[in-house]
């Protein structure tokens, strides 16, 4: 999925994917992502006056929790353009021993595909050596869908309305053009509306992510991963990076992943340290189609699980 969208994060301070998974478009000028706002309930025609001041800006609804590390002081000033210096090699690779066969099956018509392709999945590739039952990276991998359940909408417009979450609330007493302006005081806007947010992230990635939660601190989200339990994100807890770590057991089948992940994420409402979910993304592909569902069932902004279904089918 492409980048700075709300079911997988990109961009190169990651701002703009952090932007996207609340509905926010243009986060970084010319970023190029699209606004919820005028097809989700927010009306698009009320003039394009900047707020007097940023203060108007207010989330009625704040989690308390709050890093203990020194926040990154921001100004107006774009960040220069990096010019990087690299080579670029292709090297082919002929080992049978990598050779497997691959079973998609995005519409769901065949109900043995995830079956199948477990069967044919790799030894070792499950959470056990040898292990063949259906889990989560497995059905994504070989089989996506999978045994997620299939989409609330059969078309790719998705919901049509969002949930009120408190950014919602604040986006909705804001005009569209302001929301997406472009220049310094339309970025200020933008991060003054990202303040505070509760950002749940499906799956940290590898170590290598850990700018990415950095960023988001910097920026003042409230980042809530769901994880494997014994995933290296767990101690970003302790470090103040991160607001809530949520264990949850990778080696299931995908469905089972889903509903846990479903009611942890609507308990971060009576959660005091957090509140209710802002938004939902990630930046790995074999986890966009849950976080699109997740996104449609809970009413947050994300792809619609048919677009989603049917971008990943390259077959």
């Amino acid at each position: 999925m492409g980048a700075g969208s709300s079911s997988s994060l990109g961009c190169s301070s990651c701002g703009s994917g952090l932007a996207a998974a609340l509905g926010l478009g243009g986060f970084k000028s010319g970023s190029g992502a699209s606004s919820h706002l005028g097809t989700m309930g927010v009306d698009a025609e009320r003039g394009g006056k900047m707020p007097d001041s940023l203060n108007e800006i207010k989330r009625d609804r704040v989690g308390s929790w709050t890093s203990p590390l020194p926040r990154a002081q921001f100004d107006a000033d774009p960040v220069p353009a990096v010019e990087l210096d690299f080579e670029l090699r292709e090297e082919v690779v002929d080992d049978p021993a990598l050779h497997t066969s691959i079973v998609a099956d995005p519409d769901a018509k065949a109900q043995r595909s995830v079956a199948a392709a477990v069967a044919h999945a790799p030894l070792n590739s499950a959470a056990s050596p040898g292990d063949r039952r259906p889990h989560f990276l497995t059905e994504q991998l070989f089989a996506s869908p999978g045994t997620l359940p299939k989409p609330l909408y059969a078309d790719e417009g998705g919901i049509s309305h969002l949930k009120h979450t408190a950014t919602f609330d604040m986006l909705k007493k804001l005009p569209k053009g302001v929301v997406e302006a472009k220049g310094a005081e339309g970025q200020a806007l933008r991060r003054r509306l990202l303040n505070e947010a509760t950002i749940v992230f499906f799956t940290a990635g590898y170590p290598g992510k850990r700018f990415v939660f950095e960023r988001a601190r910097e920026l003042g989200v409230k980042s809530v991963i769901i994880e494997h339990p014994d995933s290296w994100a767990r101690s970003l807890v302790d470090e103040g990076i991160i607001a809530k770590f949520i264990p949850i057991d990778m080696s299931q089948e995908t469905s089972a992943v889903f509903e846990q992940s479903l009611a942890a994420i609507r308990a971060l409402a009576d959660d005091p340290t957090t509140r209710e979910a802002d938004g939902i993304c990630t930046f790995c592909e074999l986890s966009v189609p849950v976080v699109a569902r997740l996104s449609e069932h809970l009413q947050l902004p994300g792809h619609s699980p048919v677009a989603v279904d049917k971008a990943r089918d390259k077959h």
